[in-house]
């Protein structure tokens, strides 16, 4: 799945390191492998 982020959201991840960096990165790849469609992702962001 091809995802864009926002330029905030980049520029903020960028100045990330160590273990945020490495949650931000573990929380990305877990929405993107249970999320069957752009609702599911919706829903788990609204939940977490």
């Amino acid at each position: 799945m091809r995802t864009k982020y926002s330029k905030e959201f980049e520029k903020s991840v960028r100045k990330l390191s160590g273990k945020t960096l490495n949650s931000v990165r573990n929380t990305i790849l877990e929405v993107k492998g249970g999320a069957g469609s752009l609702s599911v992702i919706t829903m788990y962001i609204a939940f977490a």
